[in-house]
């Protein structure tokens, strides 16, 4: 009986030691993972202090609340000391075309801002382009397209052979118009017109606040035409044909800017079919209502 007992002591004792060790064990990790990049935030930074922050705007450009707090963002990092900025997109709307100018501008206002265009950077893609410091462009890339427009679809005949009547009730006739199930009056034309017509004085202003363009370069530059860049060059509205070593050689000479070049994503990640619904949805919120766009032709 006294040897079952100090048999069964032995064993409780044993257990213990084996929790016990188990215990330091979780804990040495816990503390092990508190000290390492997964667990403290501050070591995923890159360990030099300055760098240049390569930065791309791509495909339609449209308001993005996220995208453009995380672009102002940059204005506050000391660690950035200069950005060059790709753009490859032909244009979007007229709201986020200067939204995204507007904060661009406030970038350049605290360090180099330094364009390159990609493939095209046209209408809303030359726009935010203005706010650069300078401007570089592939001889074959497509720019200028310096224009508004805006669509509207109309419905009218389709609806009354289906037997469809809609019955709109507003204070006037320029309310929610153009509508799809109603014909488009002359009033409601003029007006989407001198809507149109306002749109392309503020893009041709900041042409002309940000190129400096002589008279008749800004009309040959502001009619709508889509230009390559070889010819966007002889019409100043770009500075000079180059890419990311043009610029990176203009802020070693220019700036006494020598960095190492770093992408800073301005993309919220999303899953892949949450992109694909965003796109569809601007798609289709564009065709039914009156937004102005500026974008070039495709």
């Amino acid at each position: 009986m006294h040897l079952f007992k100090h048999d069964l002591l032995e064993d409780n004792l044993a257990l213990r030691r084996k929790i016990l060790a188990a215990k330091i064990i979780i804990v040495l990790l816990f503390i092990t993972l508190l000290l390492s990049p997964l667990g403290n935030q501050k070591t995923m930074k890159p360990k030099f202090v300055n760098y240049i922050a390569r930065l791309k705007i791509e495909d339609e450009i449209v308001y993005d609340h996220e995208r453009i707090n995380r672009l102002a963002q940059i204005t506050e990092d000391k660690q950035i000391k200069a950005v060059i900025l790709h753009i490859n997109s032909p244009g979007g709307t007229i709201g986020g075309s200067e939204a995204y100018y507007r904060v661009l501008k406030k970038i350049a206002a605290t360090k180099p801002l330094i364009i390159v265009m990609n493939e095209v950077a046209a209408s809303g893609g030359y726009l935010i382009a203005l706010a650069g410091e300078r401007i570089y462009a592939l001889e074959t890339t497509y720019t200028g397209s310096i224009g508004v427009r805006t669509e509207a679809i109309e419905v009218t005949e389709l609806a009354a052979k289906l037997g469809i009547k809609l019955h709109s009730f507003k204070t006037s006739e320029l309310k929610a118009a153009p509508n799809p199930f109603e014909k488009v009056s002359q009033r409601v034309a003029e007006n989407v017109q001198y809507n149109l017509e306002e749109g392309q004085r503020f893009f041709v202003k900041l042409v002309q606040e940000n190129r400096k363009l002589t008279s008749t370069q800004l009309a040959k530059a502001t009619n709508g035409s889509v230009f390559m860049g070889s010819q966007a060059l002889r019409l100043g509205l770009i500075d000079e044909i180059g890419d990311e070593e043009t610029a990176l050689q203009f802020l070693k000479t220019t700036h006494k800017l020598d960095y190492n070049t770093l992408d800073y994503q301005i993309e919220v990640p999303k899953h892949e079919i949450e992109q694909l619904l965003r796109r569809f949805k601007s798609k289709i919120t564009s065709l039914l209502s009156t937004k102005s766009q500026i974008m070039a032709t495709r």
